[in-house]
């Protein structure tokens, strides 16, 4: 028979205690964090259910089972956090020690190399070769003529003009902490505390380290070889809007040898010294500047290439490429260059506008966003005047005189237009009023817009033709010539330039049509880009300064330039497809656009690069700009 302070068989507090330790461990947890549980809740169990030292079963006093059961509850649940929460303490102790390993390891290696990518805010993505061994490091910048060799203590560094064979010494020791010493930046690192990350046994994550001369760095994630523990990639970002920015240091190579002259702060033979070659100041982290052998630098590509007047700076409507997923796009700018100093004068945020067009004197500049037209000034980039639209505005181009902004009209069938159908058109606005003056109807979305060089024509087409040629007075269709955009009058006003148009017995595809405009005896002539080359798409055309050379820019990523009167291929530029976006199978370039004095081609492509050319010196040598 029971008594009162007995239990039954069957319902024995170890059984209890078997059933209850067996639920957990049905439970997936770490069998570390069960073992654990399972040992504390057993000591739990004795301490609370046996009789305490010194006190014989009689004369302790009874505890209700209900109360015992609920202590035994309370503590397996005690146990149980600590089970979870303990192990992130130790895991973390055991992270900073192990990191502390890696950074020793580090320190005892004679030498390494890497390759880094580094992108600062809106500026350009720097790609570089590394060296260190030592105290000596070895920067290279890829694509770019520019090598930086330092000595990082005392901060001396050398810089090479690779290109024009130019040298400049210059002693600025943050710059060297910048970019030099990734060990030094792994122990700046350890004197914070260090977390493993989660999955991954080979990975350790720094919250607000101190490196690349910078403080509090929000984030620096570090992996590191299972074998040797030594680091293989070194990823450090800031995502703040306000100064974003991401340096990635990768593909390591630790304890190979270094070739001395790569590290020698002398410069080599048949170099000539210069000042003034990169004005790299005090600042903490080097600024590129946007003209380096002839390529105005920056990490997106290029949608619109605008000069000013006088040549000395450099406007871009920039995008994204082509292939960026739609999910990771970013918003469109515009964006300043200062050609002589290479400084990025403003920068400003245009959404999803895919077109802009300054005035020939270079005093504004008009975008669309939305159904809003921005007139903005060129020297600012601040917007000075806006007005609505009821259409979808496509290609902007201003007339010869600035004081009209014409804008093609584009719907792309159910998406809008007029009954669920493709339209297009042409809309004039007065730029001083930001009143519309006129506007007329097309059967086809207008994509390519160009003037006459005395106003009184516009020439407007589709991407798959016909061109019209329309009276800019009283929006009247005056002809309709074959082909299709895009579009360039020559200089004097007796040509215009088109794609020739497709058919089955003659390809227009990397073809050019000439229309003569002023003359009816004038057969219309029929260009072609390099042979040699597959056929291509067609992106943009512009006349020379004397309307002798057509330029022809396609998708393939070539820069034709053709006699006018002839044919012949002057000279073929295939430079585009190495920029800082990386090789693109298909680099194609967007844009071609003469300076004002006619000396000097700017080119714009897929690869995320505007390039300067002087066609008159070599056929095409890329201009050298003086830094």
């Amino acid at each position: 028979m029971n008594t009162p302070h007995d239990t039954p068989a069957d319902d024995s507090p170890d059984r209890r205690l078997d059933a209850a330790l067996d639920a957990i461990r049905r439970t997936p947890f770490p069998a570390e964090a069960l073992q654990r549980v399972t040992s504390g809740a057993r000591r739990l169990a004795a301490e609370s259910i046996a009789p305490a030292k010194g006190i014989r079963p009689s004369d302790r006093p009874a505890m209700p089972w209900p109360r015992r059961a609920l202590a035994l509850t309370a503590g397996l649940l005690a146990l149980f956090i600590a089970a979870l929460f303990v192990p992130g303490i130790v895991a973390q102790r055991r992270a900073a020690a192990a990191f502390a390993e890696v950074v020793e390891r580090a320190k005892a290696a004679t030498s390494v190399r890497f390759t880094s990518r580094q992108r600062f805010g809106p500026g350009p993505v720097m790609k570089a070769r590394q060296w260190v061994e030592g105290k000596r490091a070895r920067f290279e910048m890829v694509n770019v003529p520019l090598v930086m060799v330092f000595d990082l203590d005392q901060g001396e560094q050398l810089l090479l003009d690779t290109a024009n064979k130019y040298f400049e010494r210059s002693h600025t020791k943050e710059i060297s902490m910048a970019v030099g010493d990734p060990v030094e930046q792994l122990a700046r690192a350890a004197e914070r505390d260090v977390e493993p990350v989660t999955g991954e046994p080979d990975s350790f994550r720094g919250k607000w380290v101190s490196v690349l001369g910078m403080a509090d760095i929000p984030d620096m994630t570090v992996v590191v070889d299972h074998d040797s523990r030594l680091p293989t990639r070194i990823v450090i970002s800031d995502t703040d809007p306000k100064h974003p920015f991401e340096v990635i240091l990768d593909d390591f190579h630790w304890n190979e040898p270094v070739d001395a002259t790569r590290l020698s702060l002398d410069p080599p033979e048949g170099y000539e010294a210069r000042e003034g070659l990169l004005s790299l100041g005090s600042v903490t982290v080097a600024p590129m500047p946007p003209i380096l052998d002839g390529r105005v630098i920056h990490d997106r590509v290029p949608a619109a290439v605008f000069w000013s007047a006088d040549g000395t700076r450099l406007t871009t409507l920039v995008r994204d490429p082509e292939k960026t997923d739609t999910s990771a796009h970013e918003p469109n700018m515009l964006r300043q260059w200062n050609l002589a100093t290479g400084e990025l004068r403003w920068s400003e945020n245009v959404a999803g506008a895919g077109h802009a067009a300054m005035t020939g004197d270079g005093r504004f500049l008009a975008d669309v966003v939305g159904y809003e037209v921005q007139l903005r000034g060129a020297e600012s980039g601040a917007i000075e005047r806006t007005w609505t639209t009821g259409e979808r505005l496509g290609p902007l181009a201003f007339s010869p005189d600035g004081a009209t902004l014409a804008a093609g009209i584009m719907e792309w069938g159910p998406y809008g237009g007029r009954g669920g159908k493709m339209a297009g058109g042409i809309e004039w606005w007065d730029v001083a009023t930001g009143k519309l003056v006129r506007s007329i109807a097309l059967d086809l979305p207008t994509t390519h817009l160009a003037w006459s060089p005395d106003g009184r024509f516009l020439a407007a087409s589709s991407n798959d033709g016909p061109v019209g040629l329309v009276d800019a007075e009283s929006g009247q269709v005056v002809r309709e010539l074959p082909g299709r955009g895009p579009l360039a009058f020559s200089s004097d006003g007796a040509w215009l330039a088109c794609v020739a148009p497709s058919a089955p017995d003659h390809p227009g595809i990397g073809r050019v049509t000439l229309h003569p405009l002023t003359s009816t005896d004038t057969e219309p002539r029929s260009l072609a880009t390099a042979a040699g080359r597959s056929a291509s798409t067609l992106l943009d055309l512009t006349f020379s300064d004397d309307d002798a050379v057509l330029v022809a820019a396609d998708w393939n990523g070539d820069v034709t330039l053709l006699e006018v009167d002839g044919g012949r291929v002057v000279h073929t530029l295939r430079d585009h497809g190495d920029g800082f976006l990386g090789t693109d199978p298909v680099p194609g370039v967007h844009v071609v656009t003469p300076s004002a004095d006619g000396q000097t081609l700017a080119t714009g492509g897929e690869d995320g690069t505007v390039r300067l050319w002087s066609p008159g010196q070599g056929g095409g040598a890329v201009r050298r700009e003086d830094r």
